[in-house]
């Protein structure tokens, strides 16, 4: 029959047996727990809410002139990520703020911005990018180009019209006594008046 002492021996040490492998496979799982997810098991709640907020991409700026000088108000703004399509107008200092939950930061998107007297503006671009953009130029529309000639003078519309009606009353009354010219010269010079619509204002000259 063993001693006392020698079966409370045997019993601490199988009880240090059992907290080892128990520690040691602690260790193992933890070790491969940061290998696998590079992070810590008791991290796990606080990363994932980390990670959600992170899904959250707000896109917001400014709406500008192309120099800068002026905030362009009641812009239409119109975003577009995947089917998800939004739109608003700037404030009274241009500004636009969009949020998208959910979306990968480099999924592409377009961006669509109308003013009055200005040219559309249209990007398309990852979201990553168009949150980095906090300011968006637009540029001026291009006047219309004048007609050529600009359209006839009111003085030379009616001579046109006296022309075709009566010439040589027009003749008369245009052309000073000293001046030379004939009557088929004076109709020869003024032909254009008579026969065309879009003709200068100063094509109508007499003599001195």
């Amino acid at each position: 029959m063993p001693e006392p002492s020698s079966a409370f021996s045997s019993f601490v040490k199988w009880i240090g047996g059992i907290l080892a492998a128990v520690i040691t496979g602690l260790v193992l799982f933890v070790g491969q727990q940061y290998l696998t997810n590079h992070k810590w098991p008791w991290t796990k709640g606080q990363t994932t809410q980390t990670t959600k907020a992170a899904k959250i991409i707000p896109v917001d700026g400014r709406v500008v002139d192309s120099t800068r000088t002026k905030l362009i108000d009641n812009a239409l703004v119109r975003m577009q990520v995947s089917s998800n399509h939004e739109e608003q107008q700037t404030d009274s200092e241009g500004r636009y703020a969009f949020s998208f939950d959910g979306f990968d930061p480099e999924f592409s998107a377009s961006m669509s911005i109308d003013a009055p007297g200005y040219k559309q503006l249209r990007l398309n671009l990852p979201l990553s990018k168009l949150r980095q953009m906090k300011e968006q130029r637009l540029e001026p529309e291009t006047p219309p180009p004048h007609p050529v000639g600009g359209g006839a003078a009111p003085g030379a519309r009616a001579l046109s019209l006296a022309l075709l009606q009566a010439p040589e009353k027009a003749f008369r009354q245009t052309t000073p006594t000293s001046c030379a010219q004939t009557l088929s010269e004076f109709l020869h010079t003024h032909s254009l008046c008579c026969h065309s619509e879009r003709r200068d204002a100063t094509v109508l000259s007499t003599c001195a």
